[in-house]
């Protein structure tokens, strides 16, 4: 009858019974939660992406194996696991790291819901008994960070999210490279608003070396050389002008752009020398606009006439062209404190920036070009090696997590115990204030409580510890008050995590709990999905009913 009316408006669409909808949505998120829970930790194996073309990408960082979830066949399509990867989207964006704790936890969430739908309690307790679960985690959650404090924890901070991708990376030294690239862009006199952005600290990955050969740059990395064999390969102590000016005649990039009413009618060899050399008055024109300002070092977003680059080199002027991205360019300014350019006729010498020492440099039949900015810095860069594509690839990512994670952590001033020892707590004392809570909505709190045991659970099995015995000997633990009582997965060793420099930021927590909290109420909450395109239907309807009206007068 309803299946009928729908389709007797909005034509063949299919709809998805309830009972149908919670089936398919659960056994989704078991599916889930399975095939991501050896990702999380130290010692989670990694998976293997194989595209229809034959590339393959081996890794164990939840963001990058749902980037490309649709390559494999495990029910991409289906509204769940695009929730999924939306969230992992997110929880990306907004921390930088936690994607693979989001997901399993909103999947363990949703497994929860399943056993308690299965006894007869209505889909909206449930989605409010996890609600009232997460509103009291998040107090509890405050009481017990701990004020950031000191450059070692700092590195401790950047160790624990570099171990959760590679245990190698462990005796690699990367936390050093990473937490000094964090307190050099740490802005303390900043009362209000983010003190450390991760923007920038720049990652340029390069193939060759290894790992520990991996270097920080207080300035930035071009991936580009020096425009003309002549000109100087390195300077020191110069002012550097970053412009966004094409320096060129060329069609579609020059001065006159695309715009044929420029053309001219060449009817002799003479007004064409008298052509070539108006042109040349110009260009020289422009340029000494930047020289005159007293410019030793150009980098420039836009082409630049390769006559006039040899006249520059002549005069020993460094000149860098064709930056791929406008983020490379602005990058670069905020490096050297200069202004980027864009009109020539405003040129001015405080629009310099200053250059402590710029420098091309040749990495393996590769040319970069290091730019260090003297005074306070403002952006910095790390060069990653590595000796495979695959490798240097990997490291970028868990070196991208482990910056966005250290500069969550100073932004916040708070952290908290790692390996699992925040959800043990969280977990201990929701059960106690499940107690207190009279109706149904009990059973919710305790299913939040057990899905937040999922994460040291995960811990233990990729570690290959006898999980049960763990557990039962963390609740003991939390049970007289060792709050910080978590997993050194590398150790594979029950410990007071916070002592042994496994920790994590507070804001990062806090939003892997709302998340999956969020995500998982989503879905309990539904209990219809209508496959078909509803609203273009009813647009052609009645565009074509107009269209007969307006023949019939």
């Amino acid at each position: 009858m309803i299946d009928s009316f729908y389709n007797s408006i909005f034509g063949e669409i299919k709809k998805v019974s309830p009972e149908e909808l919670r089936d398919s949505c659960f056994s989704t998120a078991r599916e889930f939660a399975d095939f991501l829970r050896t990702s999380l930790g130290p010692q989670s194996m990694q998976k293997v992406m194989v595209s229809s073309g034959g590339m393959y990408t081996a890794t164990s960082d939840g963001k990058a194996i749902l980037q490309r979830f649709d390559l494999a066949e495990f029910k991409a399509k289906h509204p769940v696991a695009r929730l999924m990867v939306e969230l992992a989207k997110t929880q990306d964006y907004e921390m930088g790291d936690g994607t693979t704790s989001t997901v399993i936890l909103a999947c363990e969430l949703l497994k929860g819901a399943e056993k308690l739908s299965r006894a007869g309690l209505h889909p909206n307790v449930i989605a409010s008994g996890y609600m009232m679960a997460m509103e009291k985690a998040m107090h509890l959650i405050d009481t017990i960070a701990v004020r950031l404090e000191g450059v070692e924890m700092l590195r401790n901070i950047a160790r624990t999210s570099l171990c959760t991708k590679y245990s190698t990376y462990e005796n690699a030294g990367l936390e050093n490279v990473v937490s000094e690239a964090v307190e050099c862009i740490t802005d303390d006199s900043r009362v209000n608003g983010t003190r450390a952005d991760p923007k920038n600290v720049h990652i340029f990955k390069r193939m060759g070396g290894d790992a520990v050969e991996t270097g920080l740059y207080r300035g930035f990395i071009l991936g580009k050389g020096v425009m003309h064999p002549n000109m100087p390969r390195e300077k020191k102590n110069v002012k550097i002008a970053v412009i966004d000016v094409p320096l060129t005649l060329k069609r579609y990039d020059g001065v006159f752009g695309d715009k044929t009413d420029y053309a001219v009618a060449v009817n002799s060899m003479e007004e064409a020398f008298d052509m070539k050399k108006q042109e040349r008055i110009m260009l020289d024109g422009a340029a000494g606009k930047i020289l005159g300002a007293g410019a030793e070092v150009i980098i420039s977003r836009k082409s630049i006439d390769e006559g006039l680059a040899q006249r520059l080199a002549s005069k020993g002027i460094m000149v860098v062209h064709q930056v791929p991205t406008r983020e490379d360019l602005e990058g670069v300014a905020r490096a050297v404190g200069a202004k980027i350019v864009s009109d020539l006729q405003n040129m001015k010498p405080e629009f310099l920036g200053s250059v402590k020492r710029i420098k091309e440099w040749k990495y393996e039949h590769r040319t970069l070009v290091v730019i260090e900015g003297s005074g306070e810095v403002q952006s910095v860069s790390i060069l990653i090696r590595g000796g495979t594509h695959q490798m240097a690839t990997e490291s970028y990512k868990a070196v991208y997590d482990a910056v966005s994670t250290t500069c969550s952590a100073v932004n916040s001033g708070l952290v908290l115990p790692g390996g699992g020892a925040t959800e043990m707590f969280l977990a201990a004392e929701l059960r106690k204030y499940a107690i207190g809570v009279p109706s149904k909505k009990q059973l919710g709190v305790v299913a939040f409580a057990d899905a937040l045991e999922s994460i040291p659970r995960a811990l233990s099995d990729n570690a290959g510890m006898d999980t049960m015995l763990t557990l039962m000997q963390l609740r003991e633990r939390h049970s007289k008050g060792s709050h910080n009582t978590g997993l050194n997965s590398i150790t594979r060793r029950i410990t007071d995590t916070m002592k042994e420099g496994i920790v994590e930021p507070l804001l990062t927590k806090k939003l892997i709990l709302k998340g999956a909290n969020e995500t998982a109420r989503t879905v309990i909450e539904s209990d219809d999905i209508i496959y078909g395109d509803v609203l273009q239907h009813r647009i052609d309807e009645e565009l074509k009913q107009l269209g007969e009206s307006a023949a019939t007068e």
